[in-house]
């Protein structure tokens, strides 16, 4: 199984056989079936966000529904996992839980690894490319004021508002 360091390469990879994939929003879980990775909701009554476990060569990410309770966190919480596995996952490191703390948006509580989780994350859910195409098709038609912008954006791409307003900071685009 090929390993991407990178959420570009991995969907330039993946794009190649599965050219619907990129497309907005990304199909995350066409991404796991194509890795052979599970995803289940469980109701964990702790502060765990998610958990990705690798046992006997089965690899789980595993969802808390109780603090995944929207759409666009729960597609976070995926890609964030789906981080750690094509990162950081090894055979000394079979697993990586993330709780409140780890997952929380306040960057000072980020180890590096997190944040590169992170960062795989909000590249894998919001393509630099699929972002222009669809952010001049939304400008397209003449001004629009930048909040609706960002909600409409984050819409498109199935991600909070606050994600999308993260990623098109970091691109430069507001």
């Amino acid at each position: 199984m090929e390993m991407f360091k990178s959420p570009e390469k991995l969907l330039a990879s993946i794009s190649t056989k599965h050219p619907d994939l990129m497309s907005a929003p990304i199909d995350l879980e066409k991404i796991c079936s194509l890795y052979q990775i599970n995803v289940e909701e469980e109701s964990l009554f702790d502060s765990t966000i998610g958990k990705i476990i690798v046992e006997n060569g089965n690899v789980k990410i595993i969802i808390n529904s109780y603090e995944n309770q929207s759409s666009q966190r729960k597609r976070f919480t995926i890609a964030h996992e789906l981080g750690h596995f094509f990162l950081h996952l090894n055979e000394e490191q079979t697993s990586f839980i993330d709780d409140v703390k780890t997952m929380s948006r306040t960057q000072s509580y980020w180890t590096p690894i997190e944040a590169q989780a992170n960062d795989f994350a909000a590249r894998l859910l919001m393509p630099l490319e699929l972002i222009i195409k669809e952010a001049e098709e939304l400008v397209k038609d003449g001004n629009i004021k930048e909040d609706i912008f960002i909600q409409k954006m984050a819409n498109i791409f199935l991600v909070s508002k606050q994600s999308m307003t993260y990623r098109l900071k970091n691109i430069g685009i507001i």
